[in-house]
């Protein structure tokens, strides 16, 4: 769309991907809808946005405890991940990878509450997490048995290899954390880019598209669109996103404490 090509823009494209229902139909079945305009980050903006509304109503009364939620959430994962494998849908897959989601909310708090993180109290993630990549493990095996060909890149690999990453990046976390083998100044270095990684991870795409049909030489094509890509995220991230959510008040992580 950025280059002069409308035909990219229709009706169920755009309602689906405002209602957060967009993903890459290439590399999972399933997919109600791609991500407008071929812009294909946009795939994990969907997966963002049920996680934080499914954040909103675990922690939207304080009567609920954290073992309750936790058990809900391993429902619903486990549950979305065998549900999925039998009948393919979008919020099916959303529900499954809510694990993964929650697994860095449970390291959160923990750090934010004792400075360091134990596999003890991280057992429900771990545990949750081997539990989906188990039966997200089944298709896989299923078609190695059949000689099917196995991308590692598409589905069902590709699910498969997400949740190995999580409980790879999650056993990481904790050892980091325990051995304090990460140099503080490493740590303050990544909160400082955090809030502009994903806002530039999302934006990117149509910077790139734009500059690179000016056909202004590698260089200068290289040096504007880095300069572009990073103004839009500041605007996104540090102006426009503040601004937006000041207009919302709701559970913060400074008040929620597991009980």
């Amino acid at each position: 769309m950025v280059s002069g090509n409308t035909e990219c823009i229709n009706a169920k494209a755009l309602i689906g991907n405002l209602l957060m229902f967009q993903d890459i139909g290439f590399l999972k079945s399933g997919t109600w809808v791609e991500p407008f305009c071929s812009n294909l980050p946009l795939w994990s903006l969907s997966y963002e946005w049920w996680f934080y509304v499914a954040f909103a109503l675990l922690f939207s009364s304080d009567r609920w405890t954290m073992r309750s939620r936790r058990t809900i959430v391993a429902i619903v994962s486990v549950l979305g991940s065998v549900l999925f494998l039998l009948y393919p849908a979008q919020p099916f897959l959303f529900a499954s990878y809510f694990s993964l989601w929650w697994t860095g909310l449970e390291l959160c708090l923990e750090y934010r509450q004792r400075k360091d993180t134990s596999f003890q109290r991280q057992k429900f993630s771990m545990l949750l997490l081997i539990a989906c990549a188990a039966i997200w493990a089944i298709p896989v095996v299923l078609a190695l048995f059949s000689r099917n060909p196995i991308v590692l890149g598409r589905e069902p690999f590709l699910q498969l290899r997400h949740f190995g990453a999580g409980i790879t990046f999650l056993m990481l976390a904790i050892v980091a954390s325990r051995m304090t083998i990460v140099p503080k100044r490493v740590i303050r270095a990544f909160g400082i880019s955090a809030p502009l990684s994903y806002g530039l991870y999302a934006s990117h795409q149509p910077v790139i598209e734009l500059v690179r049909s000016l056909n202004l030489g590698w260089g200068l094509t290289l040096a504007i669109t880095i300069f572009f890509a990073l103004l839009v995220d500041y605007l996104l991230e540090i102006v426009i996103q503040p601004r937006i959510a000041a207009w919302f008040s709701g559970p913060n992580l400074t008040t929620i404490v597991p009980r």
